[in-house]
């Protein structure tokens, strides 16, 4: 009977270490898609790792004579493209600082543990 008991705790520690290993990994790509995923001035972009782009737009790029429209990305001007990698930037910048500790201030001391005083 205790090794059942025993084997059914390892089994719900391992599944909530796993658990948590896929909420993290989950929060993460969350947290990458928030960064290449911006939206400025009502208009949707996405970065596809060497530019911003602009999904699924219908065009008519081929000089054929005929009114044919397709679906098309269209990437970002210079400008607009440094826009937006300046907001993706800093989008990134404050979900890294979102997870730094707050900083101790080195003029106040750290209390004493209770042991010390009662050695006194």
């Amino acid at each position: 009977m205790g090794a059942g008991i025993g084997g059914t705790a390892v089994l719900v520690t391992g599944s909530a270490y796993l658990f948590g290993e896929a909420a993290e990994h989950g929060m993460e790509l969350w947290q990458k898609r928030q960064i290449y995923n911006i939206q400025s001035e009502g208009v949707d972009w996405a970065f596809n790792g060497k530019q911003w782009l602009r999904k699924n737009l219908r065009a008519d790029l081929v000089d054929d004579g005929q009114d044919v429209t397709r679906h098309q990305d269209f990437a970002a001007p210079p400008d607009k493209a440094r826009e937006l990698s300046a907001a993706a930037s800093a989008k990134a910048v404050e979900q890294a600082l979102a997870a730094v500790p707050e900083p101790r201030n080195p003029f106040v001391p750290p209390a004493m543990p209770t042991a010390f005083l009662a050695a006194q």
